[in-house]
């Protein structure tokens, strides 16, 4: 498992805050390795690191884990778009028992014989 995007985010966040891999392993509580193997996408955070993470990069936890900046003016809103409502059913046909077409319909030759 390498995840590139998520460790080269990880490190963008720890050279703004001016932060060596040891530095930043020492105020989280981890080895300078974990902080190396998450950097390299080979290894992830737990929970309670994130958290720990997210107070560190002054950067909510969720931001994280999107892996981008929110910018105010690039909020964009999902527009889902469908096929309208179901058509209508037609009507059935008067004296008509289903709807089928024709040849969906049991013919005296296509039923069975029961078995001797």
């Amino acid at each position: 498992m390498n995840d590139f995007t998520f460790g080269n985010y990880l490190y963008e966040k720890r050279k703004q805050a001016g932060l060596t891999q040891r530095q930043a392993a020492a105020m989280l509580g981890v080895s300078d390795k974990a902080v190396s193997k998450w950097e390299n996408g080979r290894a992830k955070p737990t929970t309670e690191v994130l958290r720990k993470l997210s107070a560190l990069y002054h950067t909510p936890i969720e931001q994280l884990l999107q892996l981008q900046e929110e910018s105010p003016r690039a909020k964009i809103t999902k527009i889902v778009l469908t096929g309208g409502p179901a058509p209508a059913r037609p009507p059935r046909s008067a004296g008509s028992e289903t709807n089928l077409p024709s040849w969906a319909t049991p013919s005296s030759s296509s039923q069975r014989r029961p078995r001797s």
